[in-house]
Parts: structure tokens; sequence; C-alpha cells
């Protein structure tokens, strides 16, 4: 076992068939000389975690007890049934048949359910292992560590900003966890475990209401296809889980390195630029839908018998399609509403200023904490105000916090676009103590044209 919370390995006399020691968990970063000790052993610890997560063989294990267990969700109870209502039933053939479905739950029902269940508590210990060292080296005392001798590949976005490496350099082998799926996609397990659950759906109801299949038959192919179904949702969900992470870990990890490179642009001297203004959701949509549109219309034109079904088929996916607009106007209002709220709440704290923005902060998470300030960036989400008066940024919150820049201490100012329906995007304010805060606001880019206004250097 290697020292200050490094992972863990199995004797050379140790079995093939032992199932190896899961790395311990990180330790304090005092515990570390440097921090290339820490990426070392941290790069060590999520490559066996990871490796493990998804492994085949893992994977095989898993199919052949959903395997199993489907056989006997199925054995089970056409053997009893056909037992019990055959025409030649008696003690002996019912006693019979009951002993073969007690060796049959004993081989392909308890045994795989006793294998899943010690492969369940392991993976917790995994998963929770697996996220302890992704973030062990965010923490403000990781940080302040001595660099050491890190390696090129372990170099992450801090490291490579605090050697003064080029904010273009790559990112390192191990700075965004890609392996769970990435860009809207999840693990490919998620979609095989998905199409079984759909084909369990689609099959049931044939069974049930279109099968002429004898009435034990058509029990034991419901009752294997719902164990089917239920066996790969828990795939469905663990991926699912992993993936979210995944996809929240690149949004921080993204987000410091997209900071890092809009800082050095900032402070390159580049004088300020007017934000450019980009092409709505809404037009882009059109823009891409209007070649499929011209297509149908054509068609209809050119067969106009078939005009009406053509009708209904395209309101059905058009419905289908629009499903989750009343949820995202909802959510959109709502999130309006609630920074609207705040900034009548708080207009009279700035003495009658013009110009009362309602911004919501917090938006981020596991940030390095260097000041007074990161409180406005790291959560959890709050709401509040701010007004830019006197070559002065005042910042207010409905919890009390309260926040005034000199826009002097400002590098700059950043469009950050939104990836999510119902949000606008944000303003990145860059503080020349390193420090930066992001805000979103009902006018974004309203309020980068007033910063700039004011000489302060923005990127649109």
């Amino acid at each position: 076992m290697t020292t200050n919370g490094g992972p863990s390995s199995t004797s050379r006399g140790a079995s093939r068939f032992q199932r190896a020691a899961l790395p311990t968990g990180p330790q304090s970063a005092d515990a570390y000389p440097d921090r290339a000790t820490l990426l070392r052993q941290r790069k060590d610890a999520l490559d066996a975690l990871v490796d493990e997560d998804l492994s085949r063989a893992r994977g095989l294990a898993f199919l052949v007890c959903q395997a199993a267990m489907v056989i006997c969700a199925f054995v089970v109870p056409v053997v009893l049934i056909n037992a019990i209502t055959a025409a030649t039933a008696d003690a002996t053939s019912i006693a019979t048949a009951a002993a073969f479905t007690v060796v049959v739950l004993a081989v392909f029902g308890v045994l795989p359910v006793l294998v899943l269940r010690s492969a369940h508590e392991r993976a917790v210990q995994r998963w929770q292992l697996i996220r302890d060292w992704f973030k062990v080296d965010r923490s403000a005392p990781a940080r302040a560590l001595p660099p050491g001798a890190i390696a090129e590949g372990l170099a992450l976005a801090h490291d490579r900003q605090q050697a003064g490496m080029p904010a273009s350099s790559p990112a390192g082998s191990h700075e965004f966890p890609n392996r769970y799926g990435s860009r809207g996609y999840p693990h490919s397990r998620f979609f095989n475990a998905a199409v079984l659950v759909i084909i369990a759906a689609i099959a049931i109801p044939i069974i049930v209401f279109g099968d002429d299949s004898a009435e034990p038959n058509k029990v034991g192919w419901v009752l294997s296809l719902l164990m089917a179904a239920v066996l790969a949702w828990s795939v469905i969900v663990k991926y699912r889980t992993r993936y979210r992470w995944a996809a929240a870990e690149q949004v921080i990890r993204s987000k410091e390195r997209r900071r890092w490179q809009q800082r050095t642009q900032l402070s390159a001297g580049q004088s300020p630029s007017t934000v450019a203004q980009g092409l709505h959701p809404a037009g882009l949509y059109a823009l891409l839908l209007s070649p499929t549109l011209v297509v149908a219309l054509i068609y209809v034109t050119a067969r106009p018998r078939i005009a009406g079904g053509f009708v209904v088929i395209a309101s059905i996916a058009l419905a289908i399609g629009f499903l989750g607009v009343p949820v995202v106007f909802v959510r959109w209002q709502g999130e309006r509403r609630a920074m609207r709220e705040a900034a009548e709440r708080l207009a009279s704290a700035f003495d009658g200023a013009p110009a009362v923005r309602p911004v919501r902060y917090g938006l981020n998470q596991d940030g390095q904490s260097l000041g007074s300030a990161d409180s406005w960036d790291q959560g959890p989400s709050r709401t509040g105000a701010v007004v830019l008066t006197g070559g002065t940024l005042k910042l207010r919150g409905v919890d009390g916090s309260d926040l005034q820049l000199p826009l002097s201490d400002l590098v700059g100012a950043a469009f950050i676009p939104s990836g999510v329906a119902w949000l606008t995007g944000s303003v990145d304010l860059f503080l020349e103590s390193g420090q930066a805060i992001e805000m979103r606001t009902p006018q974004p880019r309203n309020f980068l044209e007033e910063l700039a206004q004011t000489g302060v250097r923005v990127l649109g």
C-alpha cells in the first residue's frame, strides 16, 4: 500500500480470483509533500477505480446474473402452474415440481441476487471514492502546496496557469471524466439498457393482449420481461448518475480553463470591445427547420391525397416535440420573477440609483477560496441586485450580504452564454486579486455594454 492515501494493491501471492482492495480515500492536503505527489496518487487511484467501474468482466458478470434471474422468472411460474393445472396432477407431480422450482430459485435466483448485492455494496464505496479523488486537487490547501515535479500528463489547468504556460495549452489527460460520456451522450451501456427497457415495454402489452400462447407461458414471458426491464433500469440509473456527475465536473473544469483563457485575454491590454449580438435561439430553430418545412410543403402539394394523413402525423410529431415548452416557460417565468422580486426588495438600499439590475449569484461550486468575493461566486445560488454608480459596482443580496467593487479593481468582464433553455446568459467579473464572480441577469449584454462605457474591458 502506498503512503499518503495512495491506492492500495494486492500482494503478489494473492489469488487471481480474489478481489483487489479498493484504493484508500484521499487524505488531507498537508499529508502530501507537494502537488506532484497528490496528482500522481490521484491518477493512480482514479485509473484503478474507473477501470473497475467500467470493467468488461463486471459487465459480463452482471449480464450472466441478469440472464439467470430472467430464466428463473420464466421457469418457476411456468413449471408450478403447469404442475397444478395439469389434468393428471397429483401430490407426487406437484411435490416434484415444487422441489425443482426450489432448486431453480436457489441456483438462478438467490445466488445471482447475492452476487449482485455484493457488487452493489462495492460499487457504492467505489463511486464515493471516485468523486472524492476527482475533486481532491481543487481545495485551497491542495492548491497552496508547492508544485514539485508535475508530469506533463498530470498537470491540470491550475498547475499550467501557475507555471506560466499559455492558456491555449491542451488539457491534462485526467482533467475531465470523459469515460462516462460527454457532449450530451452518456456511456453506451446506458443506451443498450434503454433499448432493452423499450423492447420490454412494447412486448409485454403484445403478450398480454395479443398472444394466443398457453396461459402459463404467457405469465412466464411477462415476468421474465419485467425482470429484464427492472435490471436494465438499474443500469440506466447507474450510468445516468455517472453521466450527470461527469457533466457537472466537466462544467467546473471547463469553467476554470475558460476563466484562465479569458483573464489572459483581458490582461493582455486589449481595448474594450462592443458586445456582438448573436442569433436568438428561436431564429436558429426556424433556420434549421425551414428546409424540412419546404420539402414537406412541396411533397403535400405534389400528392394532395395524402395531405390529411401527413398533417395528422406532423401534428403529432410537433405536439411531442413541444411537450417541454410549457415546462420551459414556467421555469423561465419563475427565474425572472425571483430576480425581479429581489431587485424590488433591494431598490431602496441603493439610494434611488437609476438602474437597479436583478441578479442571481453563487452559481459555482468547489472553487478556490481567496477572499470575501468568493462567497458571491460559490453556491448556494441566491438572488440580489447590482448597480453601477460613481465608479463603483455595488452588489447586495436578499440574505443581507453586501459587496462594493471599485471599477479599478476589475480586470474586465466576459459574457457567458447559457446552455439551459429557461436561463439567460451570465456575466463573469474578473478581479485583480485573481478572483472572479459570475452573475446571471435578465439582460447580460446590456450590463456588459454599460461596463464597457465606463472603460472596463469586456469580452462578448
